[in-house]
Parts: C-alpha cells; structure tokens; sequence
C-alpha cells in the first residue's frame, strides 16, 4: 500500500511545495521510524536462545551449558558460497525458486511500471497532473480485499489442525490460483477500456479504474502466496531462495520504470497494457503446475528433499499423510 500510496503524496508534495519536500518528508518519515526501533526488543529465536543459556549458566555455574546456535559468523569463503552463489544457483537449477522469484517479481515490479504508465493514461481522461495519481487508489482496495483470503487460509489452517490433517505447500496456494486468472482478467480490462481506443466523452474513466482493483488484489495474492509458497517449500534454504527472489525483484523494480513511458507512447497504452495482460496470461499456468506436480518437483530437489527430511525428523507429520 505504500508502494500505491507513495505516488499520490509525493506528486501533491511536488506540486504544492516543490520536488524537494519530497525528499525532505521521506527523511523526516525515516528518521522518526529510526527513533522508533531503538527501543525494540530482540525477537530472533536463537540470540534469545543463546542469552538465556548464558544466564542460566551464570545461576547454576555449570560452564559445559551451550546453546544450539546458528547465527555464527562463516569465514569468508563460506560465506561467499552461502550468500553468493547459493541463491544464483538455485535460481538456474530449482524450478519452483526459478518460477517463484521470476513471477513474484514481475508482479512486484508491475506496481513500479504503474507509477510512469497510469498518470498519462488518465491525464487524456481529463484528469490534472495531481489526481491523475489517484487511481492507484483502486490498488490499494484491492490490497485490502486480500485480507479475504487471508482469512480463508486461517480458517483452513486452524480446521486441518483440528482435524489432524497436515497441510502440503501446495495447499495454501488458493491465492494464488485466484489471483493469477484475476490479474490476466483486469489488465485485459484495463487494456481496452482506455484511450485511445474508447471514446473518453462516452466511456467513463471509473470503468477502467475498477479492473485496477483487480490488479491490485492480484498483486498481493502473487507476493504474499508465492513467498510462503517458498519458505514452506525450503525450509531450511528459504533464506537464499529469499535472497533470489529479492535480488531479481529489485533489478526488475527498477528496470520497469525505464521503459514504461517509452513503450507506452511508442506502442500506444492499449497495446502496451495488452502485452502485460498477455504475461500475465501465461502464469495462469503455474498455479494448476504447483498445485498437481509440486510435491513431485521438491521430491526430486536436494535442497527441497532435505527440508522435507528435516520436517518430518521433527514430527510434524504425525498422520502419516
């Protein structure tokens, strides 16, 4: 939301107190969250593990106490492997991580592409320089929409602990399966309810604006879902298929803006969106894929089997599901 929220305030900042109160906002924004955080608490599992041995140790005076602790500074060529080349090379040899990190990070971006694409497209509605930014407003009702199937997925969660069902990955991609035909769906509605293909003296501009409510749901749904898809699917390598995904998501965010101007006037906004709604068609195949042979794609990854390993030496499936 504040990726949909930032484009209005800093273009009303710009307008009604020059472009560089918008930096001066964002560092007065930034330095009041600093103060903020001074005073928070450590919450990492392990750190805490390892105060309380020592505390205990110091009570009880049995030195030999220790802490199971992973957090421990690798040397440098360890690190270069783990931090370096791991994500890279579960990008190029892991399917899930691959499709993940590549649509996840699509659709991270596409939020990034609106903030140069949208405010022409509504200036030839009539709008001004400032509101034109304010159908990104649209978005973030979507974004809250996915609160729904949050709910849903707790439910379903809370019903299979009841019931002593155990839950694979790929039953919490409902998300996702929604999502993905929604966002093909709204951008091909937004694709051909725009100028210049309609009439803007005959077509009104909240039509257009409402397949953005779509978008913006399945945006979430696409970040929030595919990401727990991720961790679910390796534990104990989710941390460098994060690392992945963060990594290509932060190149494409800020690769999309460059070209978004420019292929929206050179190709005209109807077709430029239509190519985006022809993207986002093809990942409509991926949920049907995750959900029928995802189980069978980590039982053929190492990394994948061996948090599978690690999740059943932990009792988790004790159903023998």
């Amino acid at each position: 939301m504040g990726m949909c929220i930032g484009p209005i305030i800093s273009t009303y900042i710009a307008e009604h107190l020059g472009w560089q109160w918008t930096f001066h906002v964002a560092a007065i924004v930034t330095g009041v969250v600093c103060f903020l955080l001074i005073g928070i608490r450590e919450s990492r599992p392990s750190l805490i593990l390892v105060r309380e041995v020592a505390k205990l140790r110091s009570e009880t005076g049995i030195d030999t106490l220790k802490a199971l602790n992973p957090d421990h500074t690798p040397d440098l060529m360890t690190f270069i492997r783990l931090a370096l080349f791991r994500p890279i090379q579960l990008f190029f040899t892991e399917p899930i991580i691959f499709l993940v990190s590549t649509i996840s990070a699509i659709a991270f971006a596409m939020v990034y592409l609106f903030t140069e694409a949208l405010p022409p497209v509504y200036q030839s509605m009539g709008f001004s320089n400032e509101s034109s930014t304010l159908p990104f407003l649209a978005i973030c009702i979507g974004l809250v929409l996915g609160l729904l199937t949050r709910i849903k997925d707790h439910r379903k969660i809370t019903y299979a602990e009841e019931q002593g069902i155990v839950l694979e990955p790929e039953h919490k991609l409902i998300g996702f399966s929604i999502g993905a035909p929604l966002l093909a769906g709204g951008l091909w509605w937004f694709a051909w309810t725009i100028p210049p293909l309609v009439d803007v003296d005959h077509f009104y501009w909240v039509v257009s604006a409402i397949s953005l409510v779509f978008i913006g749901y399945s945006l979430n749904e696409f970040d929030t879902v595919l990401g727990g898809y991720l961790a679910d699917s390796y534990l104990s390598f989710s941390a460098s298929g994060f690392a992945t995904l963060a990594l290509l998501r932060s190149l494409l965010s800020a690769a999309f803006p460059l070209f978004a101007a420019d292929m929206f006037e050179g190709l005209g906004a109807n077709v430029a969106s239509s190519i985006l709604a022809g993207l986002a068609t093809l990942f409509c195949v991926v949920p049907p894929l995750f959900t029928k042979y995802g189980k069978q794609i980590r039982a053929r990854s190492k990394f994948a089997r061996y948090s599978l390993e690690v999740y059943h030496e932990n009792s988790i499936e004790k159903n023998g599901l």
